[in-house]
Formats: structure tokens, C-alpha cells, sequence
């Protein structure tokens, strides 16, 4: 975490990893996004994508919002927006357009709103 607050990702001999910042959902503490299933979210031009733990982005960041991966799939949002708790504290993503599950691939296996 650099003095903006901004997370950077360096790899097993310390080198940082170029244009890769990785979602951060509340505090700004990498303890919150532990990889799930061998991948971590990351944010790139207001979108969000997945990468491996080397660094690789595997899924374009062409989503509003998605969740881990979960039993081989993770659910993402296009459109919406975070819609926080009264004490300003905790957010829960809301308004999607559309939602659905990709697979590892960023293939759409279901949508949930059709």
C-alpha cells in the first residue's frame, strides 16, 4: 500500500506488478480479498476483472461488479452501483442492468435476470 492508499501487488522477489490494482472491498486492507479458487478480483478503468496468482489477467475487467469465485463460478454485475449502509460503514452492490455467473473463462453460463 503505497501513501495514496493504493494497493500494488509484487510478486515472490518483491517486484511490483505493473497495472494490476486488486479490488479492496471495505477497508483498504488486502486481509479482505484472499484469492478464491486461484484467482483475485482486480479493478482497471472503473471496471472490474479476474487474475491468477501470477499476475495474469485471465478475465477482462469488463464488469460494474463481481463476486469470487465459487464452486467454479463467480456472479457479476453490469450497471448498478454501491448503495451504503446508514452508518456509511458496509455497501452492498444494487440497480444491475444485468446479473448473472461466469465461468473461469469469463464465459456466461447463466444470467439471472432474462
Amino acid at each position: 500500500m503505497d501513501t495514496t492508499w493504493r494497493l500494488h501487488i509484487i510478486d515472490r522477489n518483491g517486484k511490483e506488478i505493473k497495472g494490476l490494482i486488486p479490488f479492496c472491498y471495505a477497508d483498504f486492507t488486502p486481509d479482505n480479498e484472499l484469492p478464491s479458487e486461484g484467482l483475485f478480483r482486480f479493478v482497471e478503468n472503473g471496471k472490474m476483472g479476474f487474475a491468477d496468482l501470477k499476475g495474469r489477467k485471465l478475465i477482462a475487467a469488463r464488469f460494474d461488479f463481481v463476486m469470487p469465485f465459487e464452486n467454479g463460478a463467480a456472479e457479476y454485475h453490469i450497471g448498478g452501483h454501491r448503495e451504503y449502509t446508514p452508518d456509511g460503514e458496509l455497501w452492498t452492490w444494487t440497480g444491475s442492468v444485468d446479473i448473472g455467473y461466469i465461468n473461469k473463462k469469463g464465459k456466461i453460463i447463466k444470467k439471472l435476470n432474462q
